[in-house]
């Protein structure tokens, strides 16, 4: 190490400028695979699949196929307000806190003045929001008494209300049909194509007054109760519709895996991507310190070991120069790390202010920060291979004309070197 830092100090001072952006941008590369390391934690499956659950806290009912003999599949009964009765007046209060019931059906034009757009309609109680993991953007959601009431109010959509009124904001307050029925716009939520209002009223004014449920949202009363609920759910829903073998159920509990399967291909796709932008600054930091050391004025090699065989002083000047070309670079790894710790510790600060959903941060980690840190070093070795190779070429080139004049130094060439020397003066 003393010798590396012995060698370096002269580079250093020769090639003053090229140490600085060297270093630059090995803290720019460091920084980036700290936080792309950060993040790649932050977006992982089972992170991801761990973080929603916990902050759903929601499982739902659903429909499905039963099979009968020969696995021939039925149709399923829709689910009416009989089996919401059911679930609310006989679940255990300590597994399951509320029920959410959701209609849905197919798409509806929304028009206000001249402008129309096509979305899906949604009734529900004001749950629904937290249950699907929606956000207001604009206005407020309706309220429990609204619901009750069947009030004509409805949530838009952000993509429907800036089709609609240009802005979010110029959304609330406004009047839109809705088929026929005039729907009074209370807020704006950041879901996609979608029309959310309260149960009653889709079903009364849209539906055909049908008391259907397309599926019931179940809110547990705590994140461990999940497996209570959904053994409490099989029994009460089969004994409503009579159903003696879970097999042929035409209902299933489906445990929370509804909200990974919404973000997963989005979730993989960021893991990929943040993988592949790391993989391709490893590279472009590697190649760019081969190209700057390649390029990088040496001070003189004669001050070490001369007299030392070739084998023993080549492999000193490859391992001093590999020592060397990696402090230069750790330094850039540590600015670099330390930036990147600083940026992601930044972000837990200003990442919740854009509601992103789902909440994806960067994990500040021993992976994360260690990654970071040996970036530096890491392209210092593999970017400053080919230099010291070269360094150690030269080296064994400069050795090669003091070790040779003695063993020809005998009478003719003696004699040799004397009737050249005029031809040499001669020529000059």
């Amino acid at each position: 190490m003393h010798a590396a830092w012995k060698i370096t100090g002269p580079w250093l001072r020769i090639n003053k400028s090229r140490a600085i952006v060297i270093a630059l941008v090995i803290a720019i590369c460091g920084s980036a695979m700290t936080i792309l390391t950060g993040l790649t934690l932050g977006i992982d499956g089972q992170y991801q699949r761990n973080t929603l659950r916990q902050d759903y806290h929601f499982i739902r009912i659903l429909r499905t196929s039963p099979k009968g003999p020969g696995g021939k599949l039925y149709n399923s009964e829709p689910f009416w307000n009989q089996d919401l009765t059911a679930l609310d007046q006989d679940h255990n209060p300590s597994d399951i806190s509320e029920f959410v019931p959701v209609v849905t059906g197919g798409t509806a034009w929304v028009r206000h003045g001249d402008r129309t757009y096509s979305t899906g309609v949604t009734g529900s109680t004001p749950s629904y929001l937290e249950y699907a993991g929606d956000n207001m953007l604009a206005g407020n959601n309706f309220s429990w008494e609204r619901y009750h009431d069947g009030s004509r109010v409805v949530l838009l959509s952000s993509d429907v209300a800036q089709a609609l009124f240009d802005t979010v904001d110029n959304a609330v307050g406004a009047n839109v049909m809705i088929g026929r029925v005039s729907y009074r716009v209370i807020g704006v939520e950041d879901d996609n194509n979608n029309a959310v209002m309260p149960l009653n009223s889709a079903r009364d004014d849209l539906f055909g007054g049908i008391e259907a449920l397309t599926s019931i949202g179940v809110r547990l009363a705590g994140a461990s109760t999940a497996p209570a609920a959904v053994a409490d759910i099989n029994q009460i829903m089969s004994a409503r519709r009579e159903i003696g073998d879970l097999q042929q159920a035409d209902f299933k509990v489906d445990e929370g895996n509804f909200i990974w399967s919404r973000w997963a291909p989005v979730v993989e796709s960021l893991y990929w991507l943040a993988a592949a932008i790391s993989a391709a600054l490893l590279i472009v930091g590697i190649l760019g310190f081969l190209v700057a050391m390649l390029g990088a004025t040496e001070p003189e090699a004669e001050r070490s070991y001369p007299q030392e065989p070739d084998e023993k002083r080549s492999s000193k000047i490859l391992l001093e120069h590999l020592a060397r070309y990696s402090l230069i670079s750790g330094i850039g790894g540590v600015m670099g790390a330390t930036l990147g710790c600083g940026v992601i510790a930044t972000s837990h600060w200003f990442l919740p202010m854009f509601h992103i959903t789902p909440s994806i941060e960067p994990v500040l980690s021993v992976m994360s920060v260690g990654l970071g840190l040996l970036t530096g070093p890491l392209i210092g070795l593999l970017g400053g291979l080919c230099p010291a190779l070269r360094a150690v070429r030269l080296g064994r080139q400069q050795m090669q004309l003091p070790q040779e004049l003695p063993l020809h130094h005998s009478a003719s060439s003696t004699t040799l070197h004397t009737f050249d020397a005029p031809t040499a003066a001669s020529v000059t």
